[in-house]
Protein backbone atom coordinates (compact mmCIF):
# COMPACT_ATOMS: atom_id res chain seq x y z
CA UNK A 1 0.00 0.00 0.00
CA UNK A 2 2.78 2.50 0.80
CA UNK A 3 4.42 1.90 -2.51
CA UNK A 4 0.78 2.39 -4.49
CA UNK A 5 1.00 5.89 -2.46
CA UNK A 6 4.38 7.03 -4.09
CA UNK A 7 2.92 6.12 -7.02
CA UNK A 8 0.33 8.13 -6.74
CA UNK A 9 1.96 11.36 -5.21
CA UNK A 10 4.35 10.98 -8.31
CA UNK A 11 1.65 10.73 -10.70
CA UNK A 12 0.17 13.80 -9.07
CA UNK A 13 3.61 15.68 -8.96
CA UNK A 14 3.77 14.74 -12.76
CA UNK A 15 0.09 15.99 -13.28
CA UNK A 16 1.10 19.26 -11.78
CA UNK A 17 3.96 20.34 -13.97
CA UNK A 18 1.74 19.32 -17.02
CA UNK A 19 -1.31 21.73 -15.67
CA UNK A 20 1.65 24.78 -15.29
CA UNK A 21 3.26 23.87 -18.57
CA UNK A 22 -0.67 24.33 -20.17
CA UNK A 23 -0.70 27.97 -17.65
CA UNK A 24 3.08 28.85 -19.34
CA UNK A 25 1.11 28.15 -22.77
CA UNK A 26 -2.03 30.18 -22.34
CA UNK A 27 -0.36 32.90 -20.07
CA UNK A 28 3.41 32.81 -20.48
CA UNK A 29 2.86 35.45 -23.47
CA UNK A 30 2.17 38.32 -20.65
CA UNK A 31 5.55 37.74 -18.73
CA UNK A 32 7.20 39.65 -21.81
CA UNK A 33 4.43 42.76 -21.92
CA UNK A 34 3.65 43.01 -17.78
CA UNK A 35 4.07 40.80 -14.57
CA UNK A 36 1.52 42.22 -13.08
CA UNK A 37 -0.90 41.12 -15.85
CA UNK A 38 0.48 37.69 -16.00
CA UNK A 39 0.77 37.36 -12.29
CA UNK A 40 -3.00 38.25 -11.82
CA UNK A 41 -3.92 35.99 -14.88
CA UNK A 42 -1.72 32.92 -12.98
CA UNK A 43 -3.80 33.20 -10.01
CA UNK A 44 -6.81 33.09 -12.04
CA UNK A 45 -5.93 30.34 -14.39
CA UNK A 46 -7.77 27.32 -13.81
CA UNK A 47 -4.38 25.35 -14.65
CA UNK A 48 -2.50 26.94 -11.52
CA UNK A 49 -5.34 26.61 -8.97
CA UNK A 50 -5.73 23.11 -10.36
CA UNK A 51 -1.80 22.87 -9.71
CA UNK A 52 -2.06 24.02 -6.34
CA UNK A 53 -4.69 21.74 -5.02
CA UNK A 54 -2.95 18.56 -6.59
CA UNK A 55 0.20 19.49 -4.84
CA UNK A 56 -1.68 19.81 -1.72
CA UNK A 57 -3.27 16.67 -1.69
CA UNK A 58 0.09 14.77 -2.80
CA UNK A 59 2.04 16.54 0.03
CA UNK A 60 -0.76 15.40 2.60
CA UNK A 61 -0.14 11.98 0.46
CA UNK A 62 3.74 12.07 1.01
CA UNK A 63 3.56 12.97 4.96
CA UNK A 64 1.82 9.70 5.30
CA UNK A 65 4.82 7.59 3.07
CA UNK A 66 7.35 9.21 5.20
CA UNK A 67 5.57 7.98 8.63
CA UNK A 68 5.88 4.33 6.98
CA UNK A 69 8.95 4.53 5.06
CA UNK A 70 12.64 5.65 4.87
CA UNK A 71 13.00 9.00 3.57
CA UNK A 72 15.90 7.98 1.26
CA UNK A 73 13.78 4.47 -0.02
CA UNK A 74 10.96 6.85 -0.79
CA UNK A 75 12.23 9.74 -2.61
CA UNK A 76 14.53 7.26 -4.63
CA UNK A 77 11.00 5.20 -5.80
CA UNK A 78 9.47 8.61 -6.70
CA UNK A 79 12.35 10.29 -8.06
CA UNK A 80 12.94 7.49 -10.48
CA UNK A 81 9.81 7.57 -11.52
CA UNK A 82 9.41 11.17 -12.06
CA UNK A 83 11.74 11.10 -14.34
CA UNK A 84 10.46 9.09 -17.10
CA UNK A 85 7.35 10.03 -16.46
CA UNK A 86 7.64 13.50 -17.08
CA UNK A 87 10.06 12.42 -19.73
CA UNK A 88 6.81 10.56 -21.35
CA UNK A 89 4.57 12.94 -20.42
CA UNK A 90 6.20 15.85 -22.49
CA UNK A 91 6.41 13.63 -25.34
CA UNK A 92 2.78 12.22 -25.26
CA UNK A 93 0.83 15.87 -24.83
CA UNK A 94 3.38 18.27 -26.00
CA UNK A 95 5.15 16.57 -29.10
CA UNK A 96 8.35 17.27 -27.35
CA UNK A 97 11.40 14.58 -29.04
CA UNK A 98 13.71 13.07 -26.56
CA UNK A 99 16.53 10.77 -28.73
CA UNK A 100 17.14 7.11 -28.15
CA UNK A 101 20.50 8.61 -26.47
CA UNK A 102 18.28 10.76 -24.15
CA UNK A 103 15.98 8.15 -22.98
CA UNK A 104 19.31 5.80 -21.91
CA UNK A 105 20.06 8.48 -20.02
CA UNK A 106 17.05 9.37 -18.38
CA UNK A 107 16.82 5.27 -17.75
CA UNK A 108 20.14 5.29 -16.22
CA UNK A 109 19.73 8.30 -13.96
CA UNK A 110 16.53 6.87 -12.58
CA UNK A 111 18.71 3.37 -11.60
CA UNK A 112 20.87 5.26 -10.65
CA UNK A 113 19.17 7.16 -8.09
CA UNK A 114 17.36 4.32 -6.98
CA UNK A 115 20.78 2.33 -6.48
CA UNK A 116 22.53 5.23 -4.66
CA UNK A 117 19.44 5.86 -2.05
CA UNK A 118 19.00 1.74 -1.02
CA UNK A 119 22.76 1.64 -1.06
CA UNK A 120 22.64 4.20 1.49
CA UNK A 121 19.76 3.79 3.63
CA UNK A 122 20.76 -0.26 3.89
Amino acid sequence: MDYLIIVIVTVFMVGSQLLIKQAMINIGYLLETSKVDFFIAAIQSPYVIGTVFIQTIGFFLWMYVLTKMKLGIALAISGALFYILIAWAGVYFYNEHLSLLQWIGLVLISVGVVLINIARVA
